[in-house]
């Protein structure tokens, strides 16, 4: 009788144990146990690397065992989430393995395809860096993509620049309001629609700028760094420059607006 109950104490203490085993469908292993999720197993909850066994270290940010086996769970697993070797070659097994990984927040590529961690739903895209700094927010082909005009209107360029539009995976202007109504209209006079670019192309993108404001340059003459160049005497006379700096003269041979020289 105390042999079957001693037996009986080491099956409840041992014989029971979860751990090294593969967790449940709920990812509940029971106490003192965590579900690992690079291996999928039941493994100890840690603190610091002492509290796991020989081949395990403790991973700070889930408090929980893993195994220190490099070849797929160093780089491979933290950077594209192939965590588990299989046939011999690194793979992506859960999408749990995509989702810890730095290509799902990097890339939006959180599931599991073929092994591979793969952008599947326009949601990861939106969550993902390539969405706010690139506006890749659109799923194709398991990647993120600029796939719709949303896409481009959520990055600061539509305002600035008037690139407003998904045009074969890059944003670009398409409609004259798109440059019209941009930042760059205004202080430079990039406010035509040319070859899906917004550009200074004609006097009335001179008269909007600054430079016609400020400098008197409000007539356009040719295109380049210099495309806008004061033409009449007016145009120096009610320029910025004129009130803070008495260049209110047209001097016709430079085509730039001077002081008045006194004979």
């Amino acid at each position: 009788m105390r042999y079957l109950l001693l037996l009986l104490l080491f099956l409840l203490a041992f014989g029971c144990s979860k751990e090294g085993k593969p967790c449940p469908s709920d990812g509940e292993c029971g106490s003192d146990l965590k579900c690992e999720w690079r291996t999928n197993t039941c493994q100890s909850i840690c603190a610091k690397p002492n509290d796991c066994g020989k081949g395990l270290t403790c991973d700070f940010s889930s408090s929980v065992c893993f195994s220190t086996d490099k070849t797929c769970q160093g780089a491979y697993c933290d950077k594209i989430g192939m965590c588990l070797k299989v046939d011999g070659v690194c793979k992506a097994t859960r999408d749990e393995h995509c989702i810890h990984s730095k290509i799902c927040r990097m890339s939006g590529q959180c599931s599991v395809v073929n092994g591979e961690c793969k952008a599947t739903s326009d949601l990861t895209c939106e969550l993902s860096e390539v969405c706010e700094k690139l506006s890749e927010c659109s799923v194709a082909d398991g990647k993120c993509i600029i796939g719709k005009d949303e896409d481009c209107k959520k990055r600061g360029f539509c305002k600035i620049n008037g690139e407003c539009s998904a045009l074969n995976g890059e944003c670009k202007p398409t409609k004259e309001e798109h440059c019209i109504e941009s930042k760059n209209c205004n202080e430079y006079g990039d406010c035509s629609l040319v070859n899906n670019d917004c550009k200074l192309a004609k006097d009335e993108d001179c008269v909007v700028s600054k430079y016609c404001r400020e400098e008197g340059k409000c007539s356009y003459t040719k295109e380049g760094i210099f495309a806008c160049e004061p033409t009449k005497e007016e145009h120096c006379a009610q320029s910025e420059n004129c009130k803070k700096y008495k260049s209110c003269f047209l001097n016709t041979d430079l085509n730039i607006c001077v002081f008045k020289l006194k004979k």
